[in-house]
C-alpha cells in the first residue's frame, strides 16, 4: 500500500508533509481570528493550500493510482480555492472590501466546484486531460496530457490572480510606508507558488514545487502578521484620516495599537510614522496621561482635556468613535482631536467676568451701603441738633465710600485679561512699587532676580496692595512691641524647570504676624478685612490682577511665620536684564 521511495525521495515526502502541516496551522489560525478584517480571506487561502498539499502528500507515500483521477480532480479545486481566497485577501486589503457581497463571493467559488465535477467525470468527457497515470517517481507524482479544460482552467485562475496582484501594486504605489512593506510581503508571497507553478507547467522542471511553495506563502504571509501586524493593522480606517485634516487623528485596532495617524497626530505625539504605527495606545500618550486616564477604555467619547504641546499649553476637544464595518463588527476606534484653545481662553474670560460682576455686586449692596446708612444717620442728627461733630463722622463716610469706589474701579480695570505682556525684572518692579507705597521702617529683601512675562503697570499695582497689605496688617499685638517688619521678594522654581511647570512663579512675604489658617480662603473675598482702615478690596485686585495674567495665587505660611503669598503658573521670559543678583535689603524707600 505504501509506496517505495529512495532516501531522496522520501526526504522530498518529508518535505511536503512538513509544508502540509505548516498550511493548516496558519489556516487554523486565520479562521481563529475570523472576526479581524482579512482573517476569512486568508484561512480560505491557506486551506485550499493545505488541501492541494494533502493530496500530494497521499501521492507520495501512498500506491494510490486507483485513486489518481480523483486526488488530481481534488487538487485542481484546491487551486480555485487558493486564487480566489487571494483574490479576497487583495481585496480587503486594498480597501475594496465592499466588492466582497455575496453574489461575488458565490461567482468566485463557482468556478473550483465546476473544475472539480469536470475533473472527477473525465472519463465521460476528456474535457480536462486526455490521459492521466501514475509517474514511475515520487518527485513526478503524475503524468498528463492536458486537455481545453484545463488550459482554460488554468487561463481563468492566472487572470484573477492578475487583478489581485494588480490591486496589491497599486496599494505598494499608493500607499504609505507601514502599508507599502505590508502590500510587499504579500505581493511576495504570492509569487512563490505562482512561480513553482509556471515551472511546472513549462516542463523546465520535473518536481513538484508546488507543495513547499505554498508552505512558503503561509510563512511569508504568517511573518507578516506577527511582524508588521498584517491582520490587525489592515488600512481599514484609512479612508477615513485625511492628511491634509489640520486636526490630529489617531486610528486604534481592537488591540489598542496605533494603526494608522496623520501629519498632525505624529506633530502631537512627537514620533514618526515607524516610531509609531504599531505603538501601544498608553506608550504613545505617554507624555500625556490625562489622555490615558480618561480615554484609555472608552469607544464613545467628547471630552476636552488640557495638554503641553511643544511648551505651549492647549486645549483639545477630544472625540472617540468605534470602527465598525458593514457586519457591525468592532475592529477598533478613532480619536480626532480638535484645538479648542481659543474657546476655552474665550469660555474662561467669561467666567471670570461674572465672577467680577457678583464681586461688584457684593461691594455695592454690602460694602458700600454700610458707610452710606452711617452718612445718612448722622446727617439726620446733624440736622436734629444742629451738632457739628457729627458732619464729621459724615465726612469720615464719605471718605470711607471714595475709597470703596476707587479699589472697585480698580478691580474692573485689573482684573481684565492681560492682553499683551514684556519682560519684566522682579527686583526692578518691586523696587519701584515699593516707592510707591508708605512703607514706614519696613525694609524690603528681594532674594533673587528673575525676569518674568507680566503688564509691568499691574504687576507694580499688585506688589503695592501686598506691600500695603504686610505694613497695615503685619505689624500685630504677637510681635510684643517689635515694630520692625521686613517684606521679602524672590522667584518660585529653579531656571532650568520647564515653561509649562505649575510651580514656576514668586513669592511675596513677610515677617509679620501671619494670616490664620482659616483666613486663608477667605481674604481674597471682596471686603474681608481684619482692620477697620481698609476696605476689604485689597486682596481681591491682587487675586484679580493674578488672573488677568493666567496666574495661580495662594495664601501660606512665611518661614518666620509671617503671612506668604505665591504666584505660580508664569512661563519663564527669557533671562534677566537687571542688575546682578543680590540679596540685600533696600531700606525704607518712599
Amino acid at each position: 500500500m505504501f509506496a517505495q521511495l529512495s532516501p531522496a525521495e522520501l526526504a522530498y515526502a518529508l518535505s511536503v508533509v512538513v509544508a502540509t502541516l505548516i498550511t493548516g496551522s496558519i489556516a487554523l489560525v486565520a479562521w481563529q481570528r475570523r472576526e479581524t478584517r482579512g482573517g476569512i480571506s486568508l484561512a480560505v487561502l491557506m486551506a485550499g493550500a493545505t488541501a492541494w498539499n494533502a493530496c500530494s502528500t497521499i501521492q507520495l507515500v501512498l500506491d494510490a493510482e486507483s485513486v489518481i483521477v480523483g486526488i488530481q480532480a481534488i487538487k485542481l479545486g484546491a487551486v480555485g480555492i487558493v486564487v480566489g481566497g487571494f483574490l479576497a485577501l487583495a481585496l480587503e486589503f486594498s480597501g475594496r472590501e465592499e466588492l466582497l457581497d455575496r453574489r461575488t463571493a458565490i461567482l468566485i467559488g463557482v468556478e473550483p466546484a465546476a473544475i472539480l465535477l469536470l475533473a472527477a467525470t473525465n472519463a465521460w468527457h476528456g474535457l480536462i486531460w486526455e490521459s492521466i497515470s501514475a509517474a514511475t517517481t515520487a518527485f513526478d507524482t503524475t503524468r498528463t496530457e492536458v486537455a481545453v479544460g484545463f488550459w482554460i482552467h488554468t487561463a481563468y485562475s492566472y487572470a484573477l490572480l492578475t487583478a489581485a496582484i494588480a490591486l496589491v501594486v497599486v496599494e505598494i504605489l499608493n500607499s504609505r510606508s507601514i502599508y507599502r512593506r505590508q502590500a510587499t510581503i504579500v505581493l511576495l508571497g504570492a509569487l512563490f507558488p505562482i512561480g513553482a507553478n509556471l515551472l511546472v507547467l513549462t516542463g523546465l522542471v520535473e518536481v513538484d514545487l508546488q507543495p513547499i511553495a505554498f508552505a512558503a506563502t503561509g510563512l511569508t504571509v504568517g511573518w507578516n502578521i506577527w511582524r508588521y501586524r498584517l491582520i490587525d493593522l489592515v488600512p481599514i480606517a484609512r479612508e477615513q484620516v485625511v492628511d491634509t485634516l489640520p486636526d490630529p487623528v489617531i486610528v486604534l485596532d481592537e488591540h489598542d495599537r496605533i494603526t494608522d495617524c496623520n501629519e498632525a497626530g505624529m506633530t502631537l505625539l512627537g514620533g514618526t510614522e515607524s516610531e509609531l504605527i504599531g505603538a501601544d495606545f498608553e506608550a504613545a500618550f505617554e507624555a500625556y496621561p490625562s489622555v490615558i486616564e480618561t480615554f484609555d477604555d472608552a469607544m464613545q467619547a467628547r471630552q476636552v482635556v488640557t495638554l503641553p504641546v511643544r511648551n505651549e499649553v492647549r486645549h483639545y476637544e477630544v472625540r472617540v468613535a468605534p470602527i465598525e464595518d458593514e457586519r457591525e463588527t468592532r475592529h477598533g476606534r478613532i480619536l480626532l482631536f480638535h484645538d479648542v484653545s481659543e474657546r476655552e481662553v474665550s469660555r474662561r474670560e467669561l467666567e471670570h467676568q461674572n465672577e467680577q460682576l457678583e464681586r461688584f455686586a457684593s461691594v455695592v449692596s454690602h460694602d458700600l451701603r454700610n458707610p452710606l446708612s452711617v452718612a445718612e444717620g448722622y446727617l439726620e442728627l446733624a440736622r436734629e441738633s444742629g451738632d457739628d461733630e457729627h458732619f464729621e463722622t459724615v465726612s469720615e463716610a464719605h471718605d470711607r465710600m471714595q475709597a470703596i469706589i476707587e479699589d472697585v474701579l480698580t478691580m474692573a480695570r485689573e482684573g481684565s485679561n492681560v492682553e499683551a505682556t514684556t519682560p519684566v525684572s522682579l527686583r526692578s518692579i518691586a523696587e519701584t512699587a515699593w516707592s510707591q507705597v508708605d512703607t514706614g521702617d519696613a525694609e524690603l529683601d528681594v532674594t533673587e532676580d528673575r525676569t518674568i512675562p507680566a503688564d509691568d503697570d499691574r504687576l507694580q499695582r499688585l506688589l503695592e496692595n501686598l506691600f500695603r497689605n504686610s505694613v497695615e496688617h503685619g505689624l500685630g499685638q504677637d510681635r510684643s512691641g517689635n515694630d520692625e517688619l521686613t517684606i521679602s521678594v524672590g522667584p518660585i522654581g529653579p531656571e532650568e524647570r520647564t515653561p509649562t511647570s505649575e510651580e514656576r512663579g514668586f513669592f511675596v512675604e513677610d515677617d509679620g504676624v501671619g494670616i490664620p489658617e482659616d483666613d486663608r480662603e477667605r481674604i481674597f473675598e471682596p471686603g474681608h478685612s481684619t482692620g477697620s482702615e481698609g476696605t476689604g478690596l485689597g486682596l481681591s485686585i491682587v487675586q484679580g490682577i493674578a488672573e488677568g495674567h493666567g496666574w495661580s495665587v495662594r495664601a501660606a505660611d512665611a518661614a518666620d511665620g509671617g503671612a506668604r503669598f505665591e504666584f505660580t503658573g508664569i512661563r519663564p521670559a527669557g533671562p534677566t536684564t537687571s542688575e546682578p543678583q543680590c540679596s540685600t535689603p533696600t531700606g525704607a524707600q518712599r
